[in-house]
């Protein structure tokens, strides 16, 4: 039994990042209904969105260091606790800043569990299967998404699909606190862990590459997500079918984080990195601008597909290393967690998109650019990864 405990540990912590993704992209199926309601523009619907990833900004490194020291069922629990109560609480949300406050405390769970995956899957599998578990819990993430959009809609109203996440949420919880297990070869909780785990992690150079591959990899897929309808619709393309076609990008991220890992136990993680992030530049500055058809959604699919295969291989590097390990994983997670998301936020808005303007072509090629940030700092990594 305690042999295959592992895999329930695997679909405990799949579903704890399933849960808030579910939540969180419920609210897109409800923009217009949300804005005309509760009286907002599109600039606070926009704050309300992204408001679940302001926890992953500011806890990350938090979590992770608290996780080295105190154990990831702890961390995580506490954090499940606080989503799931910003969950339920969106059913008596009537207004921008409540919801907002709601949307908030539900990001919580997802940032303690994200800065903490690869110390969580370290721990109870062996080294070659790490990312590949990776692969999967972030695929939960991303399916959780794609439900999300799939069902709101089919809902009788706003309250009930508030309703079926908050129960979901719920249920999260439970199955964390009744099955989550912390890994049998964990080291012993320790009080000195904090600084010590966080002095180690920043002096290793291998970190701040990955980090900065990651910064960028978050650049051009959220450059991809944000943009890409609207720079299908001056293709001439309706709603409906640039919505289409976008999707594929969501399609091929889910795919790309099992496909990766496998291809990384076949051969040399370092090529296959710098194989994935070329590619991914090339499609994300291009591929929007193909024909209709099979060859758009050919190129779509793939951009997504390359850039989700790089996420895990890129999360699952710091295990690897044998300063770090799953010692200090949560620490190196909770770091990379933090920069991941300062280059989903800062890039495409404050940097791709005040250069390009409106010029679909440039802000692409941008997007696609800061790929090459990516596969520069994968030439940095130890040959050992």
């Amino acid at each position: 039994m305690k042999k295959h405990y592992k895999w329930v540990v695997a679909a405990v912590a799949c579903l704890a990042l399933f849960s808030p993704s579910f939540a969180q992209y419920q609210l897109s199926s409800m923009a217009v209904d949300l804005m005309r309601d509760l009286g907002m523009n599109a600039d606070q619907y926009a704050a309300i969105l992204s408001a679940p990833m302001i926890p992953a900004i500011l806890l990350s490194l938090v979590a992770g260091l608290i996780a080295d020291a105190a154990g990831v069922k702890r961390v995580v629990g506490v954090g499940l606790a606080i989503t799931a109560l910003g969950t339920c609480l969106r059913l008596w949300a009537n207004s921008y800043g409540a919801l907002f406050a709601c949307m908030l405390l539900s990001g919580v769970g997802a940032a303690m569990i994200n800065a903490n995956g690869a110390k969580l899957f370290a721990g109870w599998f062996d080294e070659k299967r790490v990312s590949a578990m990776l692969g999967l819990f972030m695929a939960a993430s991303s399916l959780g998404m794609m439900v999300a959009l799939g069902t709101t809609a089919m809902l009788p109203d706003r309250r009930s699909a508030y309703l079926a996440s908050g129960v979901l949420s719920a249920v999260c919880l439970a199955a964390w606190l009744l099955f989550m297990k912390d890994s049998p070869t964990a080291p012993a909780a320790s009080t000195g862990y904090g600084a010590a785990s966080l002095r180690m992690v920043l002096k290793i150079p291998a970190v701040w590459h990955v980090g900065i591959a990651l910064m960028a990899l978050y650049g051009c897929e959220l450059t991809l997500s944000t943009f890409l309808p609207t720079a299908l619709g001056t293709r001439g393309l309706t709603p409906i079918a640039a919505g289409w076609y976008s999707s594929l990008v969501a399609a091929g991220n889910i795919a790309g984080c099992i496909v990766g890992p496998l291809l990384a136990r076949r051969g040399k993680l370092r090529p296959i990195l710098m194989a994935c992030a070329l590619a991914a530049m090339l499609l994300a500055a291009f591929g929007w601008r193909l024909p209709q058809g099979l060859p758009l959604a050919t190129a779509l699919f793939g951009a997504g597909l390359f850039c989700g295969a790089l996420m895990p291989l890129l999360i699952g590097v710091p295990v690897r290393l044998p300063h770090i390990g799953s010692a200090y994983a949560g620490t190196a997670g909770g770091l990379l967690a933090t920069m991941q998301l300062l280059g989903a936020v800062v890039l495409p808005s404050r940097v791709i998109s005040p250069i390009a303007g409106m010029d679909m072509a440039l802000l692409f090629l941008l997007g696609g650019g800061c790929m090459l940030i990516t596969s520069t700092m994968v030439l940095f990594l130890p040959e050992a990864v």
